[in-house]
């Protein structure tokens, strides 16, 4: 496994983990850390992991569409690339997925 799967797939975990956390508190006792609860500290970090992530892969895209113009019809960098392209895309689906479930899972934990 490539390492920026490993990457892509240890941030999906983190927002996952992060995301399920949020969903497990709330409908309990709210602990708070300096007058902040802590589900509103975790719903702020979700929402800024989701930012950071996506902000990634839109580089990655760029990132790889510069790649692939810039191979000039080397076989090799352009596999290289469209491979960049679709570990883009398929972290894309990952994360739309992911967030899906999680809102999933609130809604029905919540009602």
């Amino acid at each position: 496994m490539s390492s920026s799967k490993r990457i892509s797939y240890l941030l999906c975990l983190t927002f996952l983990f992060a995301a399920s956390m949020d969903c497990c508190l709330a409908n309990s006792i709210e602990p708070t850390i300096l007058g902040v609860s802590l589900q509103t500290i975790l719903t702020r970090t979700l929402s800024y992991l989701l930012k950071i992530i996506s902000s990634l892969v839109l580089m990655v895209l760029v990132a790889s569409g510069i790649f692939y113009m810039a191979s000039t019809g080397n076989a090799e960098r352009q596999k290289k690339a469209k491979g960049m392209v679709f570990a883009a895309v398929e972290g894309i689906i990952v994360i739309i997925a992911s967030y899906a479930v999680i809102e999933l899972i609130d809604r029905l934990v919540v009602d």
